[in-house]
């Protein structure tokens, strides 16, 4: 998400991730509990570009990467809810490998921010 204030965004990602795990513990094996946090994720980037009437430009080298490898792993994941044809769990563990290189590509979507933080969240050190 492009968002312009960065303690906003760690905030942002800070409670997905909780939500995520709230859901992940709720019932690990229920769908309903992995689409709900993605579809709300994927809600508040629509309503951030619906209302600020503008969608960030991506960089589509990156995307394009991510996605190809998001395409991998999900076909390795379909391979692997067989226990027929995956008994050691090979495939299951490709579709970890895979959704961890497409997400380190679709981080790398947007331009990089011009300032850093060293922080991530908004605590001045006391020293």
């Amino acid at each position: 998400m492009d968002l312009r204030r960065p303690v906003l965004q760690r905030y942002l990602q800070y409670f997905f991730l909780a939500v995520v795990l709230v859901f992940q513990e709720k019932n690990p094996w229920d769908e309903f509990n992995s689409f709900l946090p993605i579809a709300g994720s994927f809600a508040l980037l629509f309503l951030s570009c619906a209302a600020r009437r503008r969608v960030p430009k991506y960089d589509m080298l990156q995307f394009r990467r991510g996605l190809l490898l998001l395409v991998c792993a999900v076909g390795c994941f379909v391979r692997g809810l067989d226990d027929d044809t995956d008994p050691y769990r090979f495939f299951h563990g490709c579709w970890h490998a895979f959704v961890g290189a497409a997400a380190y590509f679709n981080f790398k979507v947007l331009a990089p921010r011009r300032s850093s933080i060293s922080s991530h969240l908004p605590i001045k050190r006391q020293d």
